[in-house]
This record gives C-alpha cells, sequence and structure tokens, in this order.
C-alpha cells in the first residue's frame, strides 16, 4: 500500500521526543521575550540581545563543532549583525 511507510516514520517516538524538544526550546524563548516586555525591558533592547546570539552560535559552532564556514557566509553573519 502506498504511504505505509510514511505511516512508519511518523510513528517513531524519538522523532517525536525531538520535535518536542526543539518546540519547548522556541516557546520558553518566547515567554522570556513576553517577560522582558512584562518587566519594563525597551523594545529596543530585547531585539537587540536576540540578534547578538547570531555571531555568538556561529563562532561557537566553529570552535565547538569544527564546522567550517566560506567567506560569503561570515560576511553575511557580519552584515545581519551590524545591522
Amino acid at each position: 500500500m502506498e504511504g505505509g511507510g510514511f505511516i512508519a516514520k511518523v510513528s517513531r517516538w524519538y522523532n517525536t521526543v525531538r520535535f518536542f524538544g526543539i518546540s519547548f526550546l522556541f516557546t520558553f524563548a518566547s515567554i522570556l521575550v513576553l517577560v522582558a516586555y512584562r518587566i519594563g525591558t525597551p523594545p529596543i533592547e530585547v531585539v537587540t540581545v536576540g540578534y547578538i546570539y547570531m555571531p555568538i552560535s556561529a563562532a561557537l559552532s566553529y570552535y565547538v563543532f569544527r564546522r567550517k564556514y566560506g567567506t560569503l557566509e561570515w560576511l553575511s553573519v557580519g552584515m545581519m549583525s551590524l545591522a
């Protein structure tokens, strides 16, 4: 029957747990933004701190995971960080 392999892949618990872990982190990040607004943090500070993670995560992935980025990738990270 066509599509039978799809049901088997979707019903694996490993993929479901990974999905819920990632969705929990996104939800937690949204909650932190709402809490920051609730305690009176100016929106520009929330946005600035939100964009700081990008160059930090790129640098950490370079050193921790030994991931090699090309010149255009570093240039785009720099442009997005300075914008």
